[in-house]
Formats: C-alpha cells, structure tokens, sequence
C-alpha cells in the first residue's frame, strides 16, 4: 500500500498542471445552491458552461432572477436556462 501522507511525498516530483472541469449546473439557486454557484464561479479549475433553473425552493421564474443576480455578483457571464 501507497502511503500518501505529505510527511512522505517527494518534494522532487512536480504534479502535472490540472485542467478545468467544465460543467453545467442545474440548480433551483435557494440560498445554498446560491453560495455552491459561487463558489464554482470563482474556482480556477472549474468552467461553468451553463446554468439551467427548475423549482425547488423557489418558482422557475425566481430561481432564473436569482441565478442571474448570483453570477452578475460573482463577476461570471454564462448563459442560465
């Protein structure tokens, strides 16, 4: 077995360049979903593709406003469906 633990890592080794995970997030963007697509929007490895809304914690039409007020806030410009 592999022992993994950073007291045993070889400094020497360099890890390859890790590439963007691209995504698309389906969300009903309530208050948690909210902070998730923030998050995702301001990660440096992830490329939101798009957004798509459905209900859940809010109506359709609340939950596109709010994916679109949580991306504008974010700095993101990515199409919401």
């Amino acid at each position: 077995m592999q022992n993994l633990s950073a007291a045993n890592s070889d400094s020497t080794t360099e890890s390859a360049p890790r590439e963007k995970r691209r995504v698309i997030i389906d969300t009903d963007t309530g208050a948690d979903d909210a902070a998730a697509l923030i998050l995702a929007a301001k990660d440096e490895y992830t490329e939101i593709v798009g957004v798509t809304v459905l209900v859940g914690n809010v109506d359709l039409e609340k939950s596109a406003d709010n994916a679109i007020m949580v991306l504008v806030t974010a700095g993101a410009d990515i199409p919401v469906i």
